[in-house]
């Protein structure tokens, strides 16, 4: 029976689950220090759900929440719209999901994340892996259940990345929504639904997808509160916000700074606003400080810093003492005026360096730029969070050794969606009704099959070619998983691009009981080896040596080849044998 104590009885429960875990989290010995991750997996999530109920006011602050305050009510035909767009994501993201990249993308941080979780019952879900994954294992729980649900295969690796990735895409909506209208936030929820690289990245098993979802949701939910003053809006704001220090350290840093000044800026145009929102402010406050808890307490309790990667990538003061005393002609004021420049000559001008997104255009197509512009022209008087969003992002990577990385520029794509939605809508708003409804839209069908046709044509062959600009160790480690149980492989050459550690932890996730062995050469091989064993030998495609060797003495079987879409030049020829040879 619900009684008015209830409320507050669920949020000391949850705040006590999430000072058990953090306690688990930060204790080096004793009992605590024995509790499974399935109990603080639990933990965690029956604190969360039980603050957020509790804060709200429980069945009557939700009950109140059903109640119409809007003055533009959801439509059943605009929720069909949405459904449609973000289903019409999802299968953007699932689409040839294992074999289109066949290769791991720096995946193999949440392959080592999911390894330590089976092979380690009490492993602690705060604790940093090492200085590359310095954030909880939240994400690889996901990973983890999704292969537990689909088997050991890179679209289980990945399929958490694109639900979270269709998420963002109803977030942006609500996000738009809040701060500006419908036909915005359906032209903004479509646009991040085929940018190319927000398909990319949620079809990567990459912890970075979550930051922008969570985010969002805390800038959409804060946005609903300054709006309508109900306090679960305020109570799942915060929590979303709490959120966001669970992942990559993008989100961590930016999203507390964005929404302190946005809210700010806002108080200071709106003072005597203040009196009605101060509660909800504070509510919010606490809840997100109360999700984030956990995670600073293991990190204080491990004396770890509390932006490792940050730390460890930045610009020294030696490059900047250097800046300042460098005259403007000096090849390191060149360098600071390109690294000062790279953050946006990403988006408009240049493909990325790296081969995280890679390809030969830049994040955002030419037919695409004059909604960009246009839209940033519209945001300086009726955006200027989506403005602030941007910036924030350009200065964090701005202290950065390479400011131009686009896997750090994810927690910034749905304010450029966002940005570009207003610029078309600008055009929308001033055209006759009936060029209106016919312009717009093909003007959005253009620009979304040619994104999509983009992205699954020229820029994944491209991708796929850069990822492999030798020969494809991971396509050997995949081909090697799929043989039978108890093999023993052996890798010739010495010209491998991966290491035995990576390799063998590669394995481990694909596969049980599979021996992998590097060896430069067949000189000095044991060929007297047990009759009940299963040999396999991947030999490199320029190596006929090799195959003459194991030719001079047994029989060899018919080689194989990859069966995925890789360049035969790039692969391994694979000879396998039942038994023994």
């Amino acid at each position: 029976m619900h009684t008015p104590r209830l409320p507050q009885i669920a949020s000391l429960t949850g705040i006590l689950c999430l000072t058990l875990l953090a306690l688990i989290n930060g204790a080096d010995s004793g009992s605590l220090a024995t509790i499974t991750h399935p109990l603080q997996f639990a933990l965690f999530y029956a604190g969360l759900a039980l603050i957020v109920w509790g804060f709200s006011g429980g069945r009557a602050g939700f009950a109140a929440y059903r109640q119409p305050v809007d003055d533009t009510p959801w439509t059943r035909r605009e929720i069909a719209l949405l459904a449609g767009i973000a289903s019409f994501a999802l299968g953007l993201r699932l689409w040839a999901l294992e074999t289109s990249i066949h290769s791991l993308v720096d995946e193999l941080n949440p392959i080592n994340e999911i390894l330590a979780m089976w092979t380690n019952p009490t492993l602690k879900i705060l604790q940093p892996l090492d200085i590359f994954t310095p954030y909880p294992r939240l994400m690889a729980s996901w990973q983890a259940a999704s292969t537990l649900l689909l088997g050991r295969n890179l679209t289980a690796l990945r399929l958490p990345s694109a639900v979270l990735g269709t998420l963002t895409v109803i977030a942006v909506y609500m996000l738009g929504r809040t701060l500006f209208n419908r036909r915005t936030a359906l032209i903004a929820a479509l646009l991040l639904a085929v940018f190319p690289p927000h398909i990319h990245f949620s079809r990567l098993g990459l912890v970075n997808i979550a930051d922008p979802l969570f985010g969002t949701l805390a800038l959409a939910f804060f946005a609903r509160g300054l709006r309508f003053g109900r306090n679960l809006d305020w109570v799942l704001g915060g929590a979303a916000l709490g959120l966001t220090q669970y992942f990559y350290e993008g989100g961590r840093l930016l999203f507390p700074v964005v929404i302190v000044l946005w809210l700010a800026l806002y108080m200071f145009r709106h003072r005597a606003d203040f009196a009605r929102l101060r509660r909800g402010l504070l509510i919010a406050g606490i809840v997100a400080a109360l999700v984030a808890a956990p995670v600073y307490y293991t990190l204080a309790q491990m004396h770890s810093a509390a932006a490792e990667r940050m730390n460890y990538m930045a610009l020294t003061p030696a490059f900047w003492a250097r800046v300042l005393v460098s005259p403007p002609n000096s090849p390191i004021f060149d360098l600071f005026v390109r690294h000062t420049a790279d953050p946006l000559l990403i988006f408009i001008n240049r493909a990325e360096l790296s081969t995280y997104y890679g390809g030969d255009q830049p994040l955002i197509l030419a037919y695409l730029l004059p909604a960009l512009l246009l839209g940033a022209l519209v945001s300086l008087r009726r955006g200027r969070l989506l403005i602030l969003w941007f910036l924030a992002v350009w200065m964090g990577n701005f202290l950065l050794v390479d400011s131009a990385v686009s896997t750090r520029y994810l927690v910034v794509f749905p304010a450029i969606v966002l940005i570009m939605a207003l610029g078309i809508d600008a055009v929308s708003a001033r055209l006759p009704i009936a060029l209106r409804r016919w312009l717009i839209p093909a003007y959005m069908v253009i620009c979304s099959v040619g994104q999509i046709t983009y992205y699954f044509g020229p820029h994944l062959d491209t991708f796929n070619q850069r990822i492999r600009l030798s020969i494809d160790t991971d396509d050997a480690i995949f081909r090697a998983a799929a043989l039978p149980a108890g093999t023993q492989v052996y890798l010739l050459g010495s010209h491998v691009d991966r290491t035995a550690d990576y390799a063998q932890s590669m394995l481990r996730y694909l596969a049980d009981d599979i021996h992998l062995t590097f060896l430069p050469s067949l000189d000095g091989f044991n060929y007297a080896q047990p009759s009940h064993q299963s040999y396999a030998f991947l030999i490199p495609p320029d190596d006929s040596n090799s195959a003459q060797q194991l030719a001079s003495h047994f029989a060899l079987p018919a080689p194989q080849f990859t069966p995925y879409a890789v360049p035969r030049a790039r692969t391994y020829t694979l000879y396998f044998f039942p038994t023994a040879p």
